[in-house]
């Protein structure tokens, strides 16, 4: 069984603290999010193919703390990763994992074997909003994503639960967008992150370039509304990760 693999970031001590972590990236993705700034992992021209039993051997021989997997999507390959992630919890090895939710069926298998997942919700749980923020049927990717948060909530693993949103101006910056969200999570989210949209190198849709970059006092009030339904929140800018207290 092989992944298809874009890139691998090793030694990471940011991505999964306090656990020097990893980085998997594996290519493909069945969204089109205009703001996205990774458009190569879209699809797996660019990718090599890797074994699966390699990679768990890579990583146990390595003394690999944790491994956390990215996209593009990671539940495109689903069967891959779920038998690494078998592996590496065999091997005592942390396990990571970032979706939008789009294969409901494939994170619920995941579950058991996941330390930590984090899910990238786009913006307010509505079918118009999310087909203008993910460039598909709103309605599809909206079904996905609520039966993938059913799977997440009633799970009886202790999984870490982080949800994301990366904030875009002009598109979902507005305050009981995020508290729509927050609203919806606030009963099993571990930690709420609020991301600036940075319009720097490529995007899927080159006309995102033209968008500022999103105020940092945007992100602060945003993130006091969070606040006040979740205990763990943070934002992530340029500058790194704070935690809002």
């Amino acid at each position: 069984m092989y992944f298809k693999l874009a890139s691998l970031v090793a030694d990471s001590k940011e991505e999964f603290p306090p656990y020097v972590t990893d980085v998997m990236y594996l290519g493909g993705c069945p969204l089109r999010c205009g703001f996205c700034n990774v458009p190569d992992l879209l699809h797996t021209k660019t990718c090599e193919d890797k074994d699966v039993d390699a990679m768990a051997a890579y990583f146990a021989h390595k003394h690999t703390q944790a491994v956390s997997i990215k996209g593009g999507e990671p539940f495109v390959q689903a069967n891959a990763l779920i038998t690494l992630f078998k592996q590496l919890k065999g091997l005592g090895i942390k396990t990571k994992v970032e979706t939008s939710g789009y294969f409901p069926e494939s994170v619920r298998a995941a579950l058991p074997w996941t330390d930590y997942i984090c899910i990238d919700i786009k913006t307010r749980l509505d079918a118009d909003s999310y087909s203008r923020m993910t460039g598909i049927k709103g309605d599809l990717a909206l079904m996905q994503l609520y039966k993938t948060l059913a799977f997440v909530e009633s799970t009886e693993y202790p999984v870490f639960k982080e949800f994301r949103m990366t904030i875009v101006p002009g598109l979902n910056d507005s305050p009981d967008i995020v508290e729509n969200v927050a609203s919806y999570v606030r009963k099993y989210c571990d930690l709420f992150i609020l991301q600036q949209f940075i319009p720097d190198g490529d995007l899927v849709n080159p006309d995102f370039k033209n968008l500022p970059e999103t105020p940092h006092k945007t992100l602060a009030d945003m993130a006091m509304v969070v606040r006040n339904l979740i205990p763990a929140v943070a934002v992530r800018t340029r500058e790194g990760l704070q935690f809002v207290r």
